[in-house]
């Protein structure tokens, strides 16, 4: 890639950028609930999932549970194997070691809510009273309704947070966790899902995706730049629902593009869409904090540091494209040519088949259930 002598560069963020432009939340700690850890490690494994989730505007929410289930544990809701959602019969039904409880918002539908009414688990108090089971649930959305997630944890008695995001940002977003009990996991895709490498023809294409909100600066304002960026698609949020996934059709569109435009708003969150990109053979550029490293599709014995033509910098380190949430259409646009000019088949496809092996949802599945098997053996010790 072309390097100018430009003088003046725009700061790449850090994570402790992204924690300084946020300001503190004031909700305190949650104490540590009792764990015995008495039952054996034979009894079952369980989570409490939403199967309509499948079919929401994106599925990760549901592809966490399929990947737990591909690695032991039963799931238990709504039209799941284990059809029911009083907690206090699911307890006795299996007999549970562990329970993974699904994020509170996504099964305690108000009315107009687009969510599943049904999938409304009841009596979740009961897992705060066995102190011989090991709890945990999820939290996506680190910036929201803290006092509303600092009380579904407390009210099951909750050991343990999944996160998907960084997580020094995710315990300043959300001071309620304990931050020696997160466990952090990935965004994950359906490998089988990833359209065959060379069955569509790709081209000089930019994508670039996404809600246009005040959490995402830099995509409302490439939004508004589109046309000055080479060969730009714009598609804009298709809106949360649960008529079917978009997922697969989002996949079956981005291997047709060479560049992937993957913001990850004011809180630095690494969000599904690099991953998805990757995995479809674009390169990604996108304003992660330099300190937030994506395993398995960065290499930082290979990572470029570079000026652009109007001062801007950016860093290019394996598959990861990373540029200044300030930077400028000009130099944005340069940056896409030279990456049009320097996209190479071998290379990309390689990062493409790293993503779709270490990011599948079996695989992720697979290692987020031997991480909290670490942290239930942590409480216990």
């Amino acid at each position: 890639m072309s390097i100018s002598t430009a003088s003046s560069m725009t700061k790449l963020r850090t994570v402790g950028d992204v924690i300084s432009a946020n300001p503190p939340k004031f909700i305190p700690r949650l104490e540590a609930p009792r764990y015995s850890g008495h039952r054996s490690d034979e009894t079952s494994r369980v989570g409490l999932a939403v199967e309509s989730m499948k079919r929401h505007m994106s599925n990760e929410g549901y592809e966490i549970f399929q990947g737990l289930m591909s690695s032991g544990y039963v799931l238990c809701g709504r039209n799941l194997p284990v059809d029911e959602t009083s907690v206090p019969m699911i307890l006795k039904r299996m007999n549970p070691s562990i329970v993974v409880v699904q994020d509170e918002r996504e099964w305690d539908v108000r009315h107009g809510d687009f969510r599943d009414a049904s999938a409304r688990f009841y009596g979740i108090e009961e897992l705060a009273k066995q102190q011989d089971i090991f709890k945990l649930t999820i939290l996506k959305d680190a910036h929201q309704r803290n006092a509303y997630h600092s009380d579904s944890a407390a009210r099951m008695g909750c050991h343990s947070w999944i996160i998907y995001y960084h997580p020094r940002i995710v315990a300043h977003l959300a001071p309620f966790v304990r931050p020696e009990h997160i466990i952090r996991t990935w965004h994950s895709l359906d490998s089988n899902l990833v359209p065959e490498w060379g069955k569509v023809q790709r081209r000089d294409w930019t994508m670039l995706s996404g809600a246009v909100s005040s959490a995402y600066p830099l995509r409302r304002r490439l939004f508004q730049h589109a046309r000055d960026l080479p060969s730009c698609s714009a598609l804009r949020h298709p809106g949360y629902h649960m008529r079917g996934s978009n997922t697969p059709a989002f996949l079956g569109t981005l291997p047709a593009y060479k560049v992937s435009i993957c913001t990850s708003s004011v809180y630095g969150y690494a969000l599904r869409k690099i991953v998805e990109s990757t995995a479809c053979g674009c390169i990604v550029i996108t304003d992660l904090p330099t300190d937030e490293v994506m395993p398995e599709i960065e290499n930082w014995i290979d990572s470029e540091l570079f000026k652009l033509p109007t001062g801007g910098r950016a860093s290019k380190c394996g598959n990861i494209v990373r540029i200044s949430p300030d930077i400028s259409i000009p130099d944005l646009a340069q940056l896409i040519r030279e990456l049009y000019a320097n996209w190479n088949d071998e290379q990309q496809r390689h990062w493409a088949e790293k993503a779709k092996a270490f990011y599948d949802f079996r695989a992720v599945g697979k290692r987020l259930a031997d991480d909290i098997e670490v942290m239930r053996r942590k409480f216990c010790a």
